[in-house]
């Protein structure tokens, strides 16, 4: 189930066949996490389920932002611009209206460290951290030329034969996500979760190559 995120955010009109059974499960492993501090992974999890569901019932505490906030903190403090963009997204997905407080500094380290993927042809992480920096301002501009694109398809094509050998679709779906994330005409946040409006051309072409999904249901 780890996957499936990613999937729903490639065909929001997919059915995963996740269930009650299936949600409660999720839940509860996302208790058990909280309740025992393990918050090394767990804004990830949280933002990716919020993702599958968003009406899924799980309270995150003030005490429980307050630590997503140190993290964050931390990651600005040390400068890992791309820890600090992947907690921020989290924590926006989770609560879209929670000032974040993300400043000049942090916009400036993102993108130098974007360039910088960019120079080196680091094609994965780029897509990675430019989905991120969109989710957290729709409205960027950021430059995305031929080379870029192509880059990120190659990529693509890349994991793609990985996931048909190995059957390990994790770098496929992340990197078709992120794709489909900077593809897109508009990103909103509504109740019914994250809403992604593509154009006509591109649409198609996103939700057409998703893998199925594997039967066996792991937590």
């Amino acid at each position: 189930m780890r996957n499936a995120p990613r999937v729903k955010i490639l065909n929001p009109d997919i059915d995963l066949g996740v269930g009650g059974e299936e949600c409660m499960g999720i839940e509860a492993i996302l208790r058990h996490g909280m309740a025992n501090g393990l918050w090394e992974s767990l804004p990830m999890h949280l933002a990716s389920y919020k993702i599958l569901d968003p009406n899924m019932n799980f309270y995150v505490s003030p005490e429980d932002w307050n630590i997503m906030m140190s993290q964050l903190d931390r990651a600005r403090a040390n400068k890992f611009w791309g820890t600090f963009a992947s907690l921020a997204m989290d924590a926006k997905i989770l609560n879209p209206k929670f000032d974040l407080h993300i400043d000049q500094e942090a916009w400036d380290g993102m993108r130098a460290e974007l360039n910088k993927y960019e120079s080196n042809g680091s094609w994965f992480d780029f897509a990675f951290l430019a989905m991120k920096m969109k989710v957290l301002d729709p409205d960027i501009e950021i430059d995305l030329n031929g080379r870029a694109w192509k880059g990120m398809r190659r990529e693509l094509e890349g994991s793609e034969e990985t996931g048909m050998r190995d059957n390990n679709w994790n770098d496929f779906l992340w990197q078709a996500m992120a794709m489909k994330i900077l593809a897109a005409s508009k990103i909103e946040f509504t109740d019914e979760g994250l809403k992604i409006a593509m154009p006509k051309s591109a649409d198609q072409s996103f939700s057409s190559g998703v893998p199925p999904m594997p039967e066996a249901k792991q937590f």
